[in-house]
């Protein structure tokens, strides 16, 4: 018996003798758009200039019993466009129902959930990478060889910079980690104690941005974008239109925090890649819509605050 298959791990274009090697029309990711992890896969494919390269498809943002579905045929009849995902879209690969089906195309003896984002690699039928994290640094250098040299220079983690790269991610984990301690509380003091730590944690993250606004940067580390500006993103620009009222963090808006409010307006108005890839009725609905983080069974999707984001104020 083939031993069960729990998650993807692989790189592209590690080396020559790599077996994913990077080639236009090989690969093909699978997104949710209301999904932060998916979403911090598809930034940075933007930002890399992979659209050309890489497809991809879109889940529902339903998700039923056995995982997410594509949109269905009464859905597809009403979309008003091949970039109108409001209920995702066909599986390009496969014409799959549900998502899990790809997983079992990659795996026939897969165990595990059925995650996105994941990379399916057409030659060898298999998925290459169903961690966010690897996805942004297999996006980052994997294929540089065959990237315009315009999108081959950017690099997302750059070596002088990863130490303090990773020494922001370890302390990001806890503050991203509030909210769903607050969603799952079941008495007053776990919530009391998440809602606490959760505005001292942002109280924080607005006073390190305030030093650098003040010695003239606009991004977390060193003086251009990188991974942590990324992972940070998909988490702040869901605070206000979801976890505000989802988890009950109604102690002070994103937007009354003036430096962390200015990082993220200007990474939502001045990077394309960031506002395209950012879909606050989808971020909704994944959250509001969801019995497993919302008991309130009305179907009722909070319209606010509005706007979802404010203009970027230099």
């Amino acid at each position: 018996m083939s031993d069960k298959v729990t998650g993807f791990f692989d790189s592209v274009g590690v080396s020559d003798s790599d077996k994913f090697q990077p080639e236009k029309g090989r690969y093909h990711l699978y997104i949710g758009l209301g999904c932060p992890f998916a979403h911090r896969a598809w930034i940075a494919l933007k930002l890399k200039g992979l659209d050309d390269l890489i497809d991809h498809s879109v889940t529902h943002w339903q998700a039923a019993p056995e995982g997410y579905r594509f949109i269905n045929e009464q859905e597809l009849a009403q979309r008003k466009g091949p970039t109108d995902y409001t209920n995702g879209s066909v599986d390009k690969l496969f014409n799959s129902k549900l998502y899990s089906e790809v997983y079992f195309r990659a795996a026939p003896n897969y165990e595990g959930r059925y995650t996105v984002p994941a990379l399916f690699d057409t030659k060898t039928n298999t998925i290459v990478n169903n961690e966010s994290a690897d996805l942004i640094r297999i996006f980052n250098t994997g294929f540089n060889t065959i990237l315009p040299k315009k999108y081959a220079d950017i690099d997302l983690y750059p070596e002088s910079l990863r130490t303090e790269i990773d020494e922001f991610s370890d302390w990001f984990l806890e503050l991203h980690s509030c909210p769903w301690k607050v969603v799952f509380a079941s008495d007053q003091e776990t919530y009391q104690a998440a809602f606490t730590k959760f505005y001292e944690l942002l109280d924080e993250f607005d006073e390190k941005l305030a030093k650098i606004h003040t010695a003239g940067g606009q991004y977390l580390v060193g003086d251009q974008l990188t991974e942590a500006d990324i992972k940070a993103y998909v988490f702040v620009v869901r605070v206000d239109p979801l976890f505000l009222t989802l988890a009950k963090l109604n102690g002070r808006l994103i937007r009354s925090y003036a430096n962390l409010n200015k990082w993220l307006t200007n990474l939502y108005w001045n990077h394309p890649a960031f506002k395209d890839t950012t879909d606050f009725d989808l971020i909704k609905k994944l959250g509001f819509k969801n019995p497993k983080y919302n008991t309130d069974t009305s179907g009722l999707i909070p319209i606010g605050p509005l706007p979802h984001i404010l203009p970027y104020e230099e």
